[in-house]
C-alpha cells in the first residue's frame, strides 16, 4: 500500500511538471511575435519553407529592405577601380525604368572575390540621390524596388582620346611582358 501511494505521488508530480511545461509553452507562444526594426519590403526569406520546423531565437527568417533610402550595388572591374573614388557622382539607368536615369554618389568600395568569374571585381556602393523634386523623379522613386538591375556610369574625369582608345591594350601588354620576365 505504501509502494502504491509513493508511485501515485511520483505520477502526480510528473503530471504537474508536464502541466507546468505546457503552461510555459503557451505563455511563450502568446508572447511570440515576428517584428522587424524597420518598415519595408521583404527581399528574401520564405516562411513556407520553415513551416512546422523548430526556429531558434535570433534565427533570420526574412531580410527586409527599407523603402526610404536606396543603395545600388555596382560591380567594377579590377582594372577600372583605380579611377573610382568615394563621393564621385554618376547616373544609373534601371532596366525597368529606362527613361528615368537616377543620380548616384559613390559610397563604400569593397574588393569581392567571385568564383564564377575569372577576373576579380570590386563592389561599389552607390547611394541614390534625389536632388530634383520633379513629379517625374518622384514617380521613379515610387517605382523602385529591391533587386532591380541596370547600368551605372560614374563620372571619373576626362582623358585624351588616345588614352581612352589604347589604355586597355597597353595595360594588357604590360601584364603579358611582366609574365614573360624571369
Amino acid at each position: 500500500s505504501q509502494l502504491k501511494h509513493a508511485k501515485s505521488q511520483i505520477v502526480q508530480a510528473q503530471m504537474a511538471q508536464v502541466s507546468a511545461d505546457v503552461n510555459l509553452l503557451k505563455d511563450r507562444l502568446s508572447r511570440a511575435q515576428l517584428t522587424a526594426p524597420i518598415s519595408g519590403v521583404v527581399i528574401s526569406g520564405d516562411l513556407s519553407r520553415v513551416l512546422g520546423s523548430p526556429v531558434e531565437r535570433g534565427q533570420v527568417l526574412f531580410e527586409i529592405a527599407p523603402l526610404e533610402s536606396y543603395r545600388a550595388r555596382l560591380s567594377v572591374h579590377q582594372q577600372d577601380i583605380y579611377f573610382v573614388e568615394k563621393a564621385q557622382s554618376g547616373r544609373i539607368t534601371l532596366v525597368a525604368l529606362p527613361s528615368n536615369p537616377l543620380s548616384i554618389r559613390v559610397g563604400n568600395i569593397v574588393p569581392v572575390f567571385n568564383a564564377t568569374q575569372p577576373d576579380s571585381a570590386f563592389q561599389v556602393e552607390g547611394l541614390l540621390t534625389f536632388s530634383n523634386g520633379s513629379s517625374e523623379s518622384q514617380t521613379s522613386v515610387d517605382m523602385l524596388r529591391p533587386g532591380m538591375k541596370g547600368i551605372a556610369k560614374i563620372e571619373v574625369g576626362q582623358k585624351a582620346l588616345g588614352w581612352v582608345l589604347f589604355h586597355d591594350l597597353i595595360h594588357w601588354w604590360q601584364i603579358k611582358v611582366w609574365g614573360w620576365l624571369p
